[in-house]
């Protein structure tokens, strides 16, 4: 299987990916922010997570560049009008030529445009989708996978969503 963390921050969860899949598997760990980059890498070999590729960029529905705003806690940089350039993808330019089977999603806000920017990753390889709830934003991008006949469950108190195709959603 396929994975990919985007807003990966430090790894946690892509390490934890890594594992599940194996060698035979692979990871992409999305994050934008420089200063999250060097630990990721550093957790990454610690824990020998040879099967991950590191993306240095911010998923939106754009490919291009935005400004990053650091936060108090360096989980919570989110893109802004001013702060540091950082190139920005979409995660349907990014992983066309893969089949995908799972995306975890924490970007601080920029749900609904990281959403858009799946493109036909929701229509034609329909992942399994966990987003980390961030308010409006998060409500734009259910409302766009709920369009595409996605299921949308909150797990975790409903500050997180698990998002499925119906058929692949499990009780």
């Amino acid at each position: 299987m396929v994975c990919a963390d985007v807003g990966a921050h430090i790894g946690y969860m892509t390490v934890l990916m890594a594992k599940k899949v194996g060698h035979a598997g692979s990871v992409y760990s999305v994050e934008p922010s420089t200063r999250n980059l060097a630990q990721l890498r550093k957790n990454l070999r610690l824990n020998g997570a040879e099967n991950v590729q590191v993306v240095e960029a911010a998923a939106t529905n754009a490919d291009g560049t935005a400004y990053l705003v650091d936060g108090e806690a360096s989980a919570m940089n989110r893109l802004g009008p001013e702060g540091t350039s950082v190139r920005t993808i979409r995660l349907e330019s990014l992983l066309a030529q893969t089949e995908i089977g799972f995306i975890k999603l924490d970007v601080e806000g920029a749900d609904r445009e990281a959403v858009e920017g799946m493109g036909t990753l929701l229509t034609v390889q329909r992942p399994v989708i966990l987003i980390e709830g961030h308010d409006e934003p998060t409500v734009l991008a259910l409302d766009h996978l709920r369009s595409l006949n996605y299921r949308v469950r909150p797990i975790g108190g409903g500050r997180h969503f698990l998002c499925a195709s119906t058929g692949r959603m499990t009780t």
